[in-house]
């Protein structure tokens, strides 16, 4: 993951459906960058929690519903670099 794939993750999250609201969680990707060293552990126990949810939405073809089908191509793209 990198910086780009992260551009293309937060351009595509766009706005919450009203019914999961109480769900939402003030959260930037771009913000797993800005970590201090002494965190790095859960950094990557996290992004590796990411990848497998993201692996888990495509896998599943869940991304069909709402997301632009270029920003998937990119997103993907970056992934695999």
């Amino acid at each position: 993951m990198n910086s780009e794939s992260l551009k293309h993750l937060e351009k595509m999250g766009g706005n919450f459906p009203f019914q999961c609201l109480n769900e939402r969680t003030a959260f930037k990707p771009r913000d797993i960058l800005k970590i201090r060293l002494s965190q790095q552990e859960y950094a990557k126990e996290a992004i590796q929690q990411i990848l497998q949810e993201l692996f888990h939405i495509f896998n599943n073809n869940l991304t069909q519903a709402a997301w632009n089908e270029t920003s998937i191509k990119e997103f993907q793209n970056g992934l695999h670099q």
